[in-house]
């Protein structure tokens, strides 16, 4: 028994989680295990010997909290007092009806989790098939009973569950010894440990087999996921196809791949892997000039005259002006009398000439 435990929690430590959930409300459990008995005649419970126990359940989903479940047992019971010699063998056909309280609510563990705590307590009715020490014949006795316990499922994914399950019976009757004690006058009582495998299932018309029944199914013709009530995410990203800009390929802004995560979607964004703004459809305006840097010629210093600063505002960029902070017509200096000549430069800046004669009239020498 302990080795069969241990194998099944290997297994299900490479699992995924789920099990029965409100879109898969049915629940069949096959359990394998040991019953052990306590009475009159001795104790041998959490002993694991050799009598066996199989199992077979139908559980039904209520709400994240409570399940019901109907479960039916047959197994193997003897024991024998080496001190007075006494003993009985009996098979022990058991009917039960089980109310489970379960930790995987939501509010104390996530409803899907890996690993899922219940505690149940119900009632029952069974037949037991005993051979008593008193004579050599077998009796067919009805014994009614309470029983309660504990049990984990180990979801393997939205479907398959392992279940470690351990279910205390109290018989209200003596049937299955026989006998009477005035050390230890008990009434007949029995431990079942099992493992076993839970599927999980809808009851309810599921046409696209997602696990979501068609009334809960906003999708129902198209296989989906739980959490987007039956609808598909294509893309694997997290937000449904119908809400989805990019539905076959994945991304993090509704739904898109945004490479340089300036909030402009690669599909829409004319400069994907440079960080950009909207108003030149995701390009860089790196010196904030409202010019974008393809088209600045100045992209690290904000300007006016194709994106680069004109201080004097003469028309000639700062950087080839030749007297950037006062307005001229010649590389960007003063020209006052229009003869190429800047005023800088030309002694006679008021009356026209040549550069050859530094911007003053030529006068002829018969003139002179």
């Amino acid at each position: 028994m302990k080795k069969i435990i241990l194998t099944a929690l290997a297994i299900a430590s490479l699992s995924f989680s789920n099990a029965q959930t409100k879109s898969n409300d049915w629940n069949l459990g096959l359990h394998f295990g040991t019953q052990e008995y306590l009475g009159d005649l001795g104790n041998e419970f959490f002993t694991f010997n050799q009598n066996g126990a199989v199992g077979l359940s139908v559980s039904k989903y209520l709400t994240p909290w409570f399940d019901v479940m109907g479960m039916a047992t047959f197994s193997n019971l003897d024991f024998s007092d080496s001190v007075s010699g006494n003993s009985f063998a009996a098979q022990f056909l058991d009917f039960n009806a089980i109310a489970k309280i379960k930790f995987n609510n939501g509010k104390w563990i996530k409803e899907d989790a890996f690993i899922q705590p219940y505690l149940f307590v119900g009632f029952g009715d069974a037949f037991s098939f005993a051979d008593h020490y008193t004579n050599n014949t077998r009796n067919l006795a009805v014994d009614v009973n309470m029983l309660g316990g504990a049990g984990i499922n180990f979801a393997v994914n939205e479907r398959l569950g392992i279940n470690i399950m351990s279910k205390y019976t109290y018989m209200w009757t003596d049937n299955l010894d026989n006998a009477t004690s005035s050390v230890r006058n008990f009434q007949d009582q029995a431990l079942m440990t099992t493992i076993g495998l839970n599927y999980s299932f809808s009851g309810k018309k599921d046409t696209d087999n997602d696990g979501v029944s068609d009334k809960d199914d906003k999708c129902p013709t198209v296989f989906g996921l739980a959490k987007f009530a039956g609808c598909p995410d294509t893309d694997a990203d997290g937000i449904e196809d119908s809400k989805d800009a990019c539905p076959k390929v994945a991304g993090t802004l509704n739904g898109c791949p945004d490479t340089d995560k300036d909030g402009i979607a690669d599909k829409d964004d004319s400069c994907p892997t440079v960080a950009g703004i909207a108003k030149f459809n995701g390009c860089s305006d790196t010196d904030g000039d409202g010019i974008e840097d393809s088209k600045d010629a100045c992209p690290k210093v904000a300007g006016t005259l194709n994106g680069c600063p004109d201080t004097d505002k003469d028309g000639v960029a700062d950087s080839k002006d030749a007297c950037p902070k006062v307005f001229g017509t010649v590389k960007g200096c003063p020209d006052t009398d229009k003869d190429g000549v800047i005023d800088s430069k030309d002694k006679c800046v008021k009356i026209a000439g040549p550069a050859s004669n530094n911007g003053c009239p030529v006068i002829k020498e018969e003139t002179k």
